[in-house]
Order: C-alpha cells, then sequence, then structure tokens
C-alpha cells in the first residue's frame, strides 16, 4: 500500500475510533443500571414469608428474606410433615356402595352423599400437614443503616445475593441450594478484610395452627468447634401419631479471624470471608417405613462437602441447575427481535475495479451474544470491509461485502467479560445514490462469531454462534484526498 493510502487508514482508523468511543460512553451511560433479563431484583428486605426469596434443589428448600441487622432463612426438608405412615381406607366401606347408587339413580344427592361421607370417605378427612424445619438466623450488630441495599434471585444461577454497604465497607451474601451436594451453602464476603463479625443461630420451629405441644419436640445445641445442630420429632395430627424424627446441622468455614461456638451460638468476628454448609434429613425412608437414621444421612452428607472447596460445590451447582435452566429459552411477543448496533466507518473507497476498502468500528448492545449469556453488552471493536459494487443506473447499485473483523470484547452490566472474535461477515443488498456524495443502502448480512474467554463463556457452553441481521444505513463524502473519495458511514444495524 502506498504512503498516501496508508497515511488515509491510519486517518480513518483514528476517526472512526473516536466517533464510536464518543457514541458508545453515551449508549452505554442510558443502559446503567438495567437488570439482568433472569434477575427479580429488590431495594428492601422482604418483611413476610411471601416476599422472601426461595432456593431449593427439590428435597431441600429456603426462604431468603435479606434482613441486614437480622438475616432470616427459613428451612424445609420435603418429607418432614405431621403424622406417620396410616391407612385411610374404611374397613368395610364397600358395603355401602349399593344405597349410594341408589341414591343417586333415584335423585336425593345430597343423602348419597353424606352416606359416602359416613362409610366410605377415608380417615382422617384432611391429609398430614407440612411442618417448617426451622430458621437459620444470623445476627449482624450495627448493621441497622446501610445504604445501596440491594436483594435479588438470579434465576440463571439460582442464586440468591444481598448486598450493601455500611462505612464505607460492602457486605454480600449469596446462599444457594446445590442438588449435587445436597446441601445449602451461605457464603458471607466483605470487600475490606476482617470487617466480617456476625452471631448464627439454628432455631427450631413449629406450625401454629399444626403443631401439638405435647407429640413434638425439638432441641437446639451447639457442635464445637464450627457447627450448629436441630434435633426433634414431628407432631401427631389428627389422630395419627408422630413417628418422624429428624435432624439439621450446619459447619461455618471462616476464612482470616476467629470462629467460636458458644452453647447454641456461632460467633464469627474479623473475618475475611465464612462459608455456612447446612444439610438435614428425616427418618422417612417410604410412605410405610420411617425407621431411617437422620443423624447418619446428615454426617454422610457433611463429610463429603468438607472435602470439597466453595469454589468447587459452587461449580457443580451452576453446571447442574444450567443444564436444565438453560435448556428452553421463551420469548413471547414479536418474532423477530429488533437489537440495535450503530455502525460508524470512515476510510477510503477505491473505484478501479469496482472495489472499496473501508475501516468501521461497530457498537451495540449485541443480542446473539447476550441472549446466552447477560441481559445487556458493551460490545466494540474495529473492522475491515471489502466489497464490490454493480450499477443498475446511475443512482442504483448493487453492492457485495465481505467484513474481516478483529477480536472484540463484551462487557456485562454487572463487570463480566469476555473476549469475542468475529472472523467474518458477508453481506449483500442495494444503494441508491440521489446526488454525488450522498448514498443510501439497505444490506442483508450473516455473521459467526465465538467466544474465547472471560467471565461471560462458561464451561460446557457453546462457544460459537452464526447470526442474521439487516442494517440500513448512508453514507456522506466527507472529503476528497489525492483524487479518492473518504466517506464516513452511519448505520443501524
Amino acid at each position: 500500500m502506498r504512503p498516501a493510502a496508508r497515511a488515509i487508514v491510519a486517518l480513518a482508523t483514528a476517526l472512526a475510533t473516536a466517533l464510536a468511543t464518543a457514541l458508545g460512553a453515551q449508549s452505554s451511560a442510558s443502559r446503567a443500571g438495567d437488570a439482568s433479563r433472569y434477575t427479580l431484583w429488590y431495594n428492601q428486605p422482604a418483611a413476610a414469608w411471601n416476599q422472601a426469596l426461595p432456593v431449593g434443589n427439590g428435597r431441600l428448600g429456603a426462604m431468603v428474606f435479606g434482613g441486614t441487622r437480622d438475616e432470616r432463612i427459613q428451612l424445609n426438608e420435603e418429607t418432614l410433615w405431621t403424622g406417620g405412615p396410616y391407612d385411610p381406607v374404611v374397613k368395610g366401606a364397600h358395603r355401602a356402595l349399593l344405597e349410594i347408587r341408589r341414591l343417586l339413580f333415584a335423585g336425593d344427592v345430597e343423602k348419597a352423599h353424606d352416606l359416602f361421607g359416613r362409610t366410605m370417605m377415608g380417615v382422617p378427612y384432611e391429609q398430614m400437614k407440612y411442618q417448617s424445619l426451622g430458621d437459620l438466623m444470623l445476627h449482624f450488630a450495627g448493621h441497622d443503616s446501610v445504604t445501596g441495599y440491594r436483594r435479588e434471585l438470579d434465576l440463571d444461577a439460582a442464586t440468591v445475593r444481598v448486598s450493601y454497604a455500611l462505612h464505607g465497607v460492602r457486605f454480600t451474601r449469596e446462599t444457594f441450594i446445590s442438588a449435587p451436594d445436597q446441601v445449602l451453602v451461605v457464603r458471607l464476603t466483605a470487600d475490606r478484610p476482617g470487617a466480617l463479625t456476625f452471631t448464627a443461630n439454628l432455631q427450631g420451629t413449629r406450625n401454629d395452627a399444626h403443631s401439638n405441644y405435647g407429640t413434638d419436640y425439638f432441641r437446639m445445641d451447639g457442635v464445637a468447634p464450627d457447627g450448629l445442630r436441630i434435633t426433634g420429632k414431628n407432631s401427631d395430627y389428627l389422630g395419627i401419631a408422630g413417628r418422624l424424627t429428624y435432624e439439621a446441622r450446619l459447619v461455618a468455614r471462616n476464612e482470616g479471624g476467629t470462629l467460636s461456638v458458644d452453647y447454641r451460638t456461632l460467633r464469627v468476628e474479623h473475618a475475611d470471608a465464612v462459608t455456612i454448609v447446612f444439610a438435614a434429613a428425616t427418618s422417612f425412608v417410604n410412605y410405610r417405613d420411617v425407621s431411617g437414621d437422620p443423624a447418619a444421612r446428615v454426617k454422610v452428607v457433611l463429610d463429603r462437602a468438607a472435602h470439597r472447596s466453595y469454589v468447587e460445590i459452587v461449580r457443580d451447582h451452576l453446571a447442574e441447575h444450567r443444564g436444565w435452566f438453560r435448556r428452553v429459552d421463551l420469548r413471547l411477543g414479536a418474532a423477530y427481535r429488533v437489537t440495535p448496533s450503530f455502525v460508524v466507518g470512515i476510510g477510503i473507497h477505491r473505484l478501479v475495479g469496482s472495489t472499496q476498502l473501508s475501516v468501521e468500528r461497530s457498537f451495540s448492545d449485541s443480542a446473539f451474544i447476550a441472549y446466552k449469556d447477560v441481559a445487556t453488552t458493551d460490545f466494540s471493536g474495529l473492522g475491515v470491509s471489502l466489497g464490490a459494487q454493480g450499477r443498475l443506473s446511475d443512482h442504483l447499485a448493487l453492492a457485495g461485502t465481505v467484513r474481516l473483523n478483529g477480536r472484540l470484547t463484551a462487557k456485562a452490566d454487572d463487570g463480566a467479560t469476555a473476549r469475542v472474535a468475529m472472523p467474518v461477515e458477508f453481506s449483500g443488498g442495494a444503494m441508491f445514490a440521489p446526488a454525488r456524495g450522498v448514498a443510501f443502502a439497505a444490506t442483508v448480512g450473516y455473521q459467526t462469531w465465538s467466544r474465547s474467554a472471560g467471565d461471560l463463556v462458561a464451561a460446557g457452553q457453546d462457544r460459537s454462534q452464526s447470526v442474521w441481521n439487516v442494517s440500513v444505513g448512508s453514507e456522506i463524502d466527507l472529503f476528497n484526498f489525492m483524487g479518492q473519495r473518504v466517506p464516513v458511514r452511519l448505520g443501524y444495524r
């Protein structure tokens, strides 16, 4: 390439970069604060149970309230019900069937209904009632007047996060329940070393409407040096004796600071981070057998988790959950999603041989990256276009372009990034030039791209993608240099 041409390309690159940076900053600022497409978020703690955020794995469940001074995490285990094995069938009930039929055919529905209830309806008339396992209570002294509060449920990660700032320190709690490890995990962090000080208690609870203080019980204990435990028995209900026993236990791991157990309170002082791992089980085996050993079951789960790091537990939790969650992406509304992409190009068009060369920079909301990873991205980079035109008249031409792209960077609202390689883009369309130096174009393009690294690239995730796009734009000659047109291109894709 001649020195003059190299100078033009260098100038074009600099101007395109400056234009795109300015417009990109404005576009990014307008999207600041957007929530993830798969996140429910709130700016205050839950005031009631049905406002708390749920996590679960099908067997264990929890509701996270998100308090700052006092956090409550309500706990469930799927087999903890009132009563025990029983047979609801009424002996000899079949003997009333003929009379019930006679009454129905005679039109006496009320008597038939009453006789059915007295002779054939299973006893007791109601099912056994589900019972709450208990509450994990975390107390943070002095965490009353906080700023920047956010409570969210990340559906894609099956994780509840609570974060806020106090005295210049940002505190974060992440809660999820792992299916592979069968544990509830609470991860507490602060962005200043030694800032975590709190107490924890495991508290038993009763359903006021369906618990019987004479037949059920629970006991709360500390398990030195790093744990808490609840043991108990379920309640009788409607004459069915409570026969289930249960155990729930947690173990805490501190990073920095100190951890101790006093009676039935776990105390953490001046830690950098803390991970709480919780497991629970009942004596339920099947609907006729409640002879299981809940303590042994809990021990197996906690012993296995003790040999795994927090990073390993999170990794397996996300892989298992996303294997189900990301199978389907349901979009309601328009069949095609319009995703804007501004394109600013400035370069040299050399018409000899009907070829053209330009240097462009683009930035967009890039749905083809966003829909698998995050709701919105900042997306920018440089590319070189080579094209050809076939004129149909003085004002109309057909154009084809091959765009070679460099490596781009996608950045999510939460700061996660990925390097994106878009090696090639093919496009074709029509160009209308009503006057010299001014042209309008409409094209259909096909892009391929791949993610090579970064936070947005999950393990086992498809790293390549193709996408069709439609763009419209215009060109206006900026100036002529040595007989060559130097246009600026503005587009919307």
